[in-house]
């Protein structure tokens, strides 16, 4: 399989050492930070799906980013005996934990769930044949809802094909848009021992480069199945970024990242440009009227002039201004 990377990129991406030979089939790997009330809860999604199957054909580990709570004790009581825990020396932020997480793993596949999200009964049957049978998958994932702290469905991701199967040409599709959330999907432990790590200088958007990348060289599994919940809330990297705009640093960074490795020509590289950031803009303008309708209109005016770099045309310009104009009255 040809590489597309230039070799001044995948020089900055962390690399992931590659484990021993023998690997159990599953590692389900979770990064956590405070709020063990969550991570409760996602261990209960977790541990009854691996409590039937052979300890060695699993791994399930929470990463503890060095909490101020006591998230072992969460992991003894809910764990079943079945879960092994591993806390940071110091805090070392988000990705610097997913690198650790993704090390510490030794499984063919690879599921890292934040510690706030959770999965519905069936995920890991439903994704293990795919993956195990098909040399050619790099990834498999499946749809997901979009839930609040108190586990309320907000939300539903789209539908992309009514049966599970392969996205032919996904990473068009990819790269003009993010269509996967990090709980609903799992990942080959050798893709990442090829291609790298979380590119660590993007904060929130990280997840979605990966995925261009692993698009790059690997085809993905679709499961139409909703099998895995994302939950928003003020405190979840999602959460924080909405409010201070981090987000579309970000996501402009991540576009111009991805176009020195993309295998399209200029023109449709252009045209995935241009439907990124209309992608993200939509996605600004929803939090926009959020911030309006809770009466949060410095916020909202704050992201309205951040937004404005994410405009492809005069119209979405004009838009924006209306809406700030609007704002006042």
């Amino acid at each position: 399989m040809s590489t597309v990377y230039k070799e001044a990129n995948i020089k900055v991406l962390p690399i992931i050492s590659k484990t021993k030979a023998e690997r159990p089939i599953w590692s389900v790997v979770i990064p956590a930070y405070n709020r063990g009330d969550l991570l409760t809860e996602c261990l209960k999604s977790v541990v009854p799906q691996f409590l039937h199957k052979e300890p060695s054909l699993y791994e399930i580990w929470v990463v503890d980013d060095c909490s101020q709570e006591n998230l072992a004790t969460i992991v003894s009581q809910y764990g079943s005996g079945i879960v092994q825990y591993y806390r940071q020396p110091k805090n070392v932020g988000q990705l610097n934990n997913f690198e650790t997480c993704l090390n510490l793993t030794s499984g063919q596949l690879i599921h890292l769930l934040h510690s706030d999200d959770t999965v519905n009964d069936g995920f890991y049957r439903e994704i293990e044949s795919p993956l195990l049978e098909n040399d050619t998958i790099g990834a498999a994932f499946c749809r997901h809802n979009y839930i609040d702290e108190y586990g309320k469905i907000i939300n539903t991701s789209e539908q992309l094909k009514e049966d599970a199967g392969v996205l032919h040409d996904f990473l068009y599709d990819i790269a003009s848009r993010q269509l996967i959330q990090t709980p609903s999907i799992v990942v080959k432990r050798s893709v990442y021992e090829a291609i790298g790590g979380f590119n660590k200088s993007l904060s929130w958007c990280e997840d979605w480069e990966m995925w261009i990348r692993i698009a790059t060289q690997y085809q993905f599994w679709y499961i139409p199945q909703v099998l895995a919940n994302y939950r928003i809330h003020g405190n979840s990297n999602t959460g924080s970024s909405d409010k201070n705009a981090r987000f579309i640093v970000d996501v402009l960074a991540c576009i111009n990242y991805v176009q020195t490795y993309l295998p399209f020509e200029q023109k449709k590289n252009l045209c995935i440009q241009q439907n990124a950031k209309r992608a993200f803009l939509s996605f600004s303008l929803r939090k926009i009227a959020a911030f309006l309708k809770s009466s949060n209109t410095t916020q909202a005016r704050f992201l309205i002039v951040k937004s404005l770099k994410l405009c492809t045309n005069s119209r979405d310009v004009m838009h924006l201004c209306k809406i700030y104009l609007k704002s006042f009255f």
